[in-house]
């Protein structure tokens, strides 16, 4: 469901929610053409990408923090955060 929920941002843009490899990739992509191509879409699509996988990572060390914490318990946060923006996106 989170899949096919959160798939795009910005201009039509195009992101994985559930896994990062493609994001990296997309990511250092608009990176070469923004720096290199100096093309400014692609510099600011490069930017909200790092933005993504911050997040991810943020995201995957907050998860590791409770999953030694709590437990198995832990699995209860993710499932409300994803409530909790499922319910803010489409509010």
């Amino acid at each position: 469901m989170q899949f096919c929920t959160f798939r795009e941002f910005g201009e039509k843009s195009s992101y994985a929610s559930v896994f990062c490899t493609g994001n990296m990739r997309s990511c250092a992509e608009c990176y070469y053409l923004g720096l290199v191509k100096k093309d400014p879409v692609a510099l600011k699509r490069a930017i909200q990408y790092t933005g993504i996988l911050t997040a991810f990572l943020a995201g995957a060390m907050i998860a590791m923090g409770f999953g030694g914490l709590i437990g198995e318990k832990a699995i209860w946060f993710g499932a409300a955060m994803a409530l909790l923006c499922g319910f803010l996106i489409h509010s």
